[in-house]
């Protein structure tokens, strides 16, 4: 399996990300522990799609994120919007605490392609969803990289330093 994926159940801490709508987020914002909903409240959070929030943990370090996504009946719903948060997240493993939209799409737009952007990789981790298949995951990942290594420039490609 690729390593930015986790097996459910790895023996590995992970930080929930609790995906929201302007609908379900009255009854998600009172199952947050009151340091987290006074945290919300204080920030302004807005479930408007593509929104984000950190929420701290009382010791320092992260207790959670919460990131907004269209209503489930909306008629357009960005399914790859959840990708957002491998820009957005600091390093870390993550699981989902609920399903976004498409729990597969939304693990695969986490991944990053990083081989020409080394100062934009970061160590982050997704503990998978129980209804995503890690390793077909990880080989359309592996396909996604070695499509983009395609593409390079010939020159480069072929190790020749010109035209």
């Amino acid at each position: 399996m690729h390593p930015m994926f986790l097996p459910r159940g790895q023996s590995v801490p992970t930080v929930p990300v609790t995906f929201v709508t302007a609908e379900t987020w009255p009854q998600q914002r009172e199952q947050l522990d009151a340091p987290a909903r006074a945290f919300a409240d204080a920030a302004g959070f807005e479930p408007k799609p593509g929104r984000h929030l950190l929420l701290p943990a009382a010791a320092g370090g992260l207790a959670g994120a919460l990131f907004a996504l269209e209503a489930t009946d909306a008629a357009h719903k960005d399914l790859f919007a959840p990708g957002a948060l491998s820009g957005l997240l600091p390093e870390g493993a993550y699981r989902f605490a609920n399903a976004p939209h498409d729990s597969k799409l939304a693990a695969l737009a986490a991944y990053r392609f990083t081989r020409y952007r080394k100062q934009d990789a970061k160590a982050l981790q997704l503990e998978l969803p129980g209804n995503v298949d890690g390793d077909d995951l990880s080989r359309i990942v592996e396909g996604v990289g070695l499509d983009a290594r395609s593409h390079q420039h010939p020159g480069e490609r072929h190790g020749s330093a010109g035209a």
